[in-house]
């Protein structure tokens, strides 16, 4: 694995501190935690590199999870975050498969 081109923290939270993080029955969990997860499998990956970036993984969950929780509930849940980053590059999560790649 190369190394980290940028240091510092990252917090992901799944809602703001003002409001309650939703849960469904049906995903076993809650909306942010399944959204973030499916993005870490690749789903987040937008720019088709085979790489999902922290900024990548969070616009897809924050996207899905407000989304989601707005068909559901009269006040949507918004994930926020808490950056204190720097380098030169955004930071990658994880890899995944390019798109039309076959798993075996």
């Amino acid at each position: 694995m190369p190394a980290l081109s940028s240091e510092g923290t990252a917090l992901l939270a799944a809602s703001s501190g003002l409001e309650d993080a939703h849960e469904a029955e049906v995903l076993r969990g809650s909306f942010f935690t399944h959204h973030l997860v499916g993005g870490l499998r690749g789903a987040a990956d937008t720019s088709g590199d085979g790489q999902v970036t922290l900024s990548e993984a969070f616009a897809y969950a924050n996207r899905l999870t407000i989304r989601d929780t707005a068909t559901r509930s009269l006040e949507p849940q918004h994930p926020s975050f808490d950056l204190w980053l720097r380098g030169r590059q955004d930071v990658v999560l994880t890899t995944a498969p390019k798109a039309g790649t076959q798993l075996v």
